[in-house]
Protein backbone atom coordinates (compact mmCIF):
# COMPACT_ATOMS: atom_id res chain seq x y z
CA UNK A 1 0.00 0.00 0.00
CA UNK A 2 1.25 3.27 -0.54
CA UNK A 3 2.83 5.50 1.75
CA UNK A 4 -0.02 7.84 3.38
CA UNK A 5 -2.23 6.01 2.31
CA UNK A 6 -5.63 6.32 4.32
CA UNK A 7 -8.65 3.75 3.40
CA UNK A 8 -12.30 5.36 4.43
CA UNK A 9 -14.01 4.04 7.08
CA UNK A 10 -17.61 3.19 7.50
CA UNK A 11 -18.18 3.19 3.76
CA UNK A 12 -18.73 -0.54 2.86
CA UNK A 13 -20.45 -2.05 -0.39
CA UNK A 14 -21.32 -5.56 -1.08
CA UNK A 15 -18.02 -7.96 -1.01
CA UNK A 16 -15.80 -5.20 0.95
CA UNK A 17 -15.27 -3.10 3.86
CA UNK A 18 -13.28 0.08 3.77
CA UNK A 19 -10.73 0.22 6.32
CA UNK A 20 -10.27 -2.85 7.30
CA UNK A 21 -6.82 -4.48 6.41
CA UNK A 22 -7.01 -2.56 3.48
CA UNK A 23 -9.68 -0.76 1.14
CA UNK A 24 -10.78 -4.10 -0.68
CA UNK A 25 -10.16 -7.18 1.47
CA UNK A 26 -12.35 -9.24 -0.39
CA UNK A 27 -12.21 -8.15 -4.23
CA UNK A 28 -9.86 -9.83 -5.83
CA UNK A 29 -7.76 -8.38 -8.95
CA UNK A 30 -10.41 -10.69 -11.63
CA UNK A 31 -13.26 -9.92 -9.48
CA UNK A 32 -13.99 -6.87 -12.57
CA UNK A 33 -13.70 -8.86 -15.67
CA UNK A 34 -15.47 -12.20 -14.45
CA UNK A 35 -18.48 -12.54 -15.86
CA UNK A 36 -21.30 -12.65 -13.01
CA UNK A 37 -24.75 -11.43 -11.94
CA UNK A 38 -24.13 -7.41 -12.03
CA UNK A 39 -24.40 -5.15 -9.01
CA UNK A 40 -27.34 -3.88 -8.69
CA UNK A 41 -27.80 0.13 -8.89
CA UNK A 42 -27.80 0.47 -5.23
CA UNK A 43 -25.31 -1.94 -4.16
CA UNK A 44 -23.13 0.13 -7.34
CA UNK A 45 -23.80 3.75 -5.53
CA UNK A 46 -22.07 1.76 -2.70
CA UNK A 47 -19.53 0.84 -4.36
CA UNK A 48 -18.72 4.24 -6.07
CA UNK A 49 -19.15 6.07 -3.20
CA UNK A 50 -17.04 3.97 -1.53
CA UNK A 51 -14.43 4.43 -3.96
CA UNK A 52 -15.00 8.30 -4.28
CA UNK A 53 -14.04 8.78 -0.50
CA UNK A 54 -11.18 6.30 -0.69
CA UNK A 55 -9.42 8.80 -3.94
CA UNK A 56 -10.35 11.93 -1.87
CA UNK A 57 -9.32 10.59 1.28
CA UNK A 58 -6.07 10.29 -0.04
CA UNK A 59 -5.06 12.54 -2.70
CA UNK A 60 -6.19 10.80 -5.44
CA UNK A 61 -4.74 7.60 -5.03
CA UNK A 62 -6.78 4.19 -4.52
CA UNK A 63 -5.75 0.83 -3.11
CA UNK A 64 -6.49 -2.68 -3.79
CA UNK A 65 -7.51 -3.81 -7.09
CA UNK A 66 -7.62 -0.35 -8.46
CA UNK A 67 -3.98 0.57 -6.88
CA UNK A 68 -1.60 2.02 -9.18
CA UNK A 69 -4.29 2.73 -11.58
CA UNK A 70 -5.19 6.08 -13.52
CA UNK A 71 -8.12 7.09 -12.44
CA UNK A 72 -10.50 10.25 -11.86
CA UNK A 73 -13.56 11.16 -10.54
CA UNK A 74 -16.52 12.58 -13.09
CA UNK A 75 -18.97 14.97 -12.35
CA UNK A 76 -21.94 15.58 -14.32
CA UNK A 77 -25.21 16.79 -14.49
CA UNK A 78 -28.34 14.52 -14.40
CA UNK A 79 -29.82 14.92 -17.42
CA UNK A 80 -33.46 14.61 -15.75
CA UNK A 81 -32.50 15.91 -12.11
CA UNK A 82 -29.74 18.55 -12.71
CA UNK A 83 -28.30 17.18 -9.55
CA UNK A 84 -24.36 16.30 -9.63
CA UNK A 85 -23.81 12.91 -10.47
CA UNK A 86 -19.69 11.83 -9.84
CA UNK A 87 -18.43 8.83 -11.18
CA UNK A 88 -15.08 7.04 -10.69
CA UNK A 89 -13.58 6.04 -13.77
CA UNK A 90 -9.94 4.62 -15.51
CA UNK A 91 -8.83 7.22 -17.87
CA UNK A 92 -5.84 7.18 -20.64
CA UNK A 93 -4.26 10.19 -21.89
CA UNK A 94 -3.66 11.80 -24.96
CA UNK A 95 -1.46 14.51 -24.94
CA UNK A 96 -3.69 17.30 -22.72
CA UNK A 97 -6.73 15.08 -23.17
CA UNK A 98 -8.37 12.57 -20.99
CA UNK A 99 -9.54 9.92 -22.60
CA UNK A 100 -12.48 7.81 -20.63
CA UNK A 101 -15.04 4.93 -22.37
CA UNK A 102 -18.38 4.00 -21.71
CA UNK A 103 -17.89 0.23 -20.28
CA UNK A 104 -20.46 -0.02 -17.64
CA UNK A 105 -18.22 -3.11 -16.76
CA UNK A 106 -19.26 -4.62 -20.07
CA UNK A 107 -23.08 -4.10 -19.75
CA UNK A 108 -25.49 -3.94 -22.70
CA UNK A 109 -26.58 -0.35 -21.36
CA UNK A 110 -24.23 2.95 -21.73
CA UNK A 111 -23.54 4.07 -18.00
CA UNK A 112 -25.79 7.32 -16.48
CA UNK A 113 -22.59 9.59 -16.82
CA UNK A 114 -22.28 9.26 -20.60
CA UNK A 115 -26.36 9.77 -21.20
CA UNK A 116 -25.49 12.76 -18.84
CA UNK A 117 -22.39 14.23 -20.94
CA UNK A 118 -24.43 13.83 -24.06
CA UNK A 119 -27.12 15.92 -22.60
CA UNK A 120 -24.88 18.29 -21.48
CA UNK A 121 -21.45 17.80 -22.51
CA UNK A 122 -19.34 20.07 -19.56
CA UNK A 123 -18.33 18.25 -17.03
CA UNK A 124 -15.77 18.43 -13.79
CA UNK A 125 -12.55 16.70 -12.90
CA UNK A 126 -10.85 15.71 -10.33
CA UNK A 127 -7.29 13.99 -10.75
CA UNK A 128 -6.47 13.97 -7.07
CA UNK A 129 -4.22 17.06 -6.94
CA UNK A 130 -6.15 19.25 -9.49
CA UNK A 131 -10.36 19.83 -9.77
CA UNK A 132 -11.12 21.34 -13.43
CA UNK A 133 -13.87 22.07 -15.98
CA UNK A 134 -13.53 20.06 -19.46
CA UNK A 135 -15.70 19.59 -22.12
CA UNK A 136 -16.33 15.63 -23.25
CA UNK A 137 -16.83 14.68 -26.85
CA UNK A 138 -17.19 11.52 -28.28
CA UNK A 139 -14.80 10.11 -30.64
CA UNK A 140 -16.92 8.74 -33.93
CA UNK A 141 -13.89 8.84 -36.23
CA UNK A 142 -13.29 4.91 -36.41
CA UNK A 143 -9.38 4.85 -36.60
CA UNK A 144 -9.52 7.69 -33.67
CA UNK A 145 -11.61 5.93 -31.24
CA UNK A 146 -10.26 2.34 -32.60
CA UNK A 147 -6.04 4.25 -31.78
CA UNK A 148 -7.63 5.87 -27.90
CA UNK A 149 -9.64 2.38 -27.67
CA UNK A 150 -6.32 0.40 -27.68
CA UNK A 151 -4.67 2.62 -25.45
CA UNK A 152 -6.96 2.29 -22.96
CA UNK A 153 -7.31 -1.56 -22.94
CA UNK A 154 -3.24 -1.30 -23.25
CA UNK A 155 -3.65 0.74 -19.62
CA UNK A 156 -6.44 -1.60 -18.53
CA UNK A 157 -6.27 -4.92 -19.98
CA UNK A 158 -9.99 -5.70 -18.49
CA UNK A 159 -11.65 -3.19 -21.10
CA UNK A 160 -11.10 -5.60 -23.43
CA UNK A 161 -13.03 -8.05 -21.40
CA UNK A 162 -16.06 -5.62 -21.29
CA UNK A 163 -15.92 -5.43 -24.61
CA UNK A 164 -16.33 -8.99 -25.17
CA UNK A 165 -19.02 -9.27 -22.64
CA UNK A 166 -21.49 -6.87 -25.04
CA UNK A 167 -22.80 -6.54 -28.22
CA UNK A 168 -22.52 -2.46 -27.86
CA UNK A 169 -19.95 -0.41 -29.37
CA UNK A 170 -18.18 0.88 -26.19
CA UNK A 171 -17.94 4.37 -26.29
CA UNK A 172 -14.92 6.22 -26.30
CA UNK A 173 -14.60 10.15 -24.92
CA UNK A 174 -11.91 13.02 -24.41
CA UNK A 175 -12.23 15.29 -21.86
CA UNK A 176 -10.12 18.41 -22.84
CA UNK A 177 -9.61 20.88 -20.11
CA UNK A 178 -11.63 24.32 -20.53
CA UNK A 179 -8.91 27.38 -20.05
CA UNK A 180 -9.90 28.98 -16.65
Amino acid sequence: MSAGYRPPVGVSAPGFVAGTGGPWPNVRETAYTEKRTPMSPQDMRRFNAALIAEFRANGGRLGGAFEGRQMLLLTTTGRHSGVPRTSPLAYSGDGSRYVVTASNRGSDRHPEWYRNLLADPAAIVETGDRTFVVRATEVVEPAERERLWAAHKALVPSFGDYEAATARTIPVLVLEPLAG
